[in-house]
């Protein structure tokens, strides 16, 4: 498995060149478990506008994760979008402390 920190860098690099009309400022990766205890990767992107497209927001997630599979990392990609002062970007009722530096809750 590739350590937090590199795939930072990783999803930096995809989602710089995959959102560049949304002006994408910053990432946060983390490996985490999902609801049945494997292992994944939580991506959280700060944009400053919103995608409207939601095949970008895939191809960009399925492009992160091919990366990591290339480097011999197989599990799954989840990527969070944020967009600062717009909160219809969170999921309703979702409090997570550990959201990008500069989006709101």
């Amino acid at each position: 498995m590739i350590h937090d920190a590199e795939i930072q860098k990783i999803a930096a690099s995809v989602l710089a060149n995959r959102f560049t009309p949304q002006h994408f400022l910053n990432c946060e990766a983390h490996s985490e478990e999902d609801f049945d205890g494997a292992s994944i990767v939580r991506v959280k992107a700060l944009l400053s506008e919103p995608i409207d497209d939601p095949a970008e927001r895939l191809d960009a997630t399925l492009a992160i994760r091919n990366e990591l599979h290339n480097r011999g990392d197989d599990r799954y990609v989840y990527l969070d979008l944020y967009i600062p002062g717009d909160e219809s970007t969170y999921d309703e009722g979702e409090e997570d402390e550990e959201t990008p530096k500069g989006a709101h809750q």
